[in-house]
């Protein structure tokens, strides 16, 4: 994904966040995030991968392992994973509902 900036410069969003991530808090997302697909792909190496990203990025404490349950299946097959990844991580857990505006 690039984002494009009023200059017409393309920048990638790691880069911004690389640069500008002093006192932001992160969390590894719903079901749509990153760490989630990875892990809904079966690929747990990957999802250990991004979680090590984003630690290296927003720092151990703040980046936090979302979890979220609304009754739907494939949260119920990624939650386990999630807070195995938090703990191997050492990564705090944050329990959130699903709300977008």
């Amino acid at each position: 994904m690039m984002v494009r900036l009023a200059r017409e410069d393309l920048v990638r969003p790691e880069e911004l966040l690389e640069q500008h991530h002093e006192g932001l808090v992160a969390t590894s997302g719903c079901l749509g995030g990153a760490v989630a697909q990875a892990l809904l792909a079966d690929d747990y190496a990957r999802a250990r991968e991004l979680v090590a990203r984003f630690q290296s990025v927003f720092g151990r404490d703040s980046f936090f392992i979302e979890l979220q349950d609304h009754g739907l299946p494939e949260q119920r097959d990624v939650n386990p994973q999630l807070i195995r990844l938090a703990r191997d991580h050492r990564a705090p857990l944050l329990a959130t509902n699903d709300s977008h505006y």
